[in-house]
Order: C-alpha cells, then structure tokens, then sequence
C-alpha cells in the first residue's frame, strides 16, 4: 500500500497542477485531494521518504493510511487561508503524532533510546520553524500531530 501511494503522488505531480490544493476560496473537494500534490521535486521527495519511514513504524500496529488521510483531511478545514496548501505533510505530522502516542503509551510502540525519541521531536520541531520561514501553512502540521496524538491516546 505504502508504494502505491507514492505512485499516486508521484503520478499526481507530473498530471496535475496546484489546483488540488486547498485555501480559502477553494470548493470543498481541494480538503480531500491536496495530499496528493507537491510544490516541487524536492517537496515530493521529501514527503515521499517521510511517509515511508512513518508507514514502515506504524503499519504493524495499526491503520498506517487512513487514519492519518482522515486526519490531515479534518486538519485541513481548520486551517484554510489565502495561499493555497498542497502535500502529504499534514498526513506525516498525523503520523507522527500517533508515533508519538504509542510511544508514549507504551503499550504498542517502545521507547528503546530516550536520545534518538528526543532527537526525533528535535527535528520536529526543527521541521516545523523552518516550515514558518519558508511559508508553510504550519497550522495544518499542528493540527495534524495534535489530532495524532490524540487519536492514539
């Protein structure tokens, strides 16, 4: 499954323009396509390897795909503005998030280096200052791992 995706978006980036992404002024159905869409290559490539290693964690312990499409989809509508929002991110920091959960349950998914899971939110936090400067919309990702979270817990 998790390859399939990635040949959808890799598909959706060489067929289709920015218009699957959502804003303010955008129909309704641009909340459920925009995870599809990237900026750029690097964009692609990025969330692309992301998603992958995120899946590969959770797929052994739960619904690695739609739970975290669900999320990203609900994140989406609380996070509209003027410039549009394409990419898989908001469905990475879901996964995140729900990462994050198990770990702290402890129940599914453990902490085996207390080092790495600190270098992990590190870099999430990390991810998400660039993603200010850059002019990303950080408010789907907040959304979106707080939802994780909270779905696991």
């Amino acid at each position: 499954m998790s390859y399939l995706f990635i040949a959808i978006l890799i598909a959706v980036y060489f067929i289709f323009d920015t218009s699957l992404g959502y804003s303010l002024t955008s129909p309704v159905y641009t909340h459920f396509t925009y995870v599809f869409q990237h900026a750029g290559l690097l964009h692609l490539v990025a969330n692309s390897i992301s998603f992958l290693s995120f899946y590969n964690l959770l797929h052994r312990v739960c619904n690695a795909f739609y739970y975290p499409y669900l999320i990203a989809v609900l994140a989406s509508f609380f996070s509209e503005y003027d410039k549009v929002t394409i990419g898989a991110s908001g469905m990475i920091y879901a996964m995140i998030g729900m990462t994050i959960g198990y770990a702290f349950k402890g129940e599914k998914l453990k902490i085996t280096s207390k080092k790495k899971f600190a270098l992990m939110i590190l870099l999430i936090l990390v991810s998400l200052l660039i993603g200010f400067f850059n002019g990303s919309n950080n408010v789907v990702h907040i959304i979106s791992l707080i939802l994780g979270i909270i779905v696991v817990l």
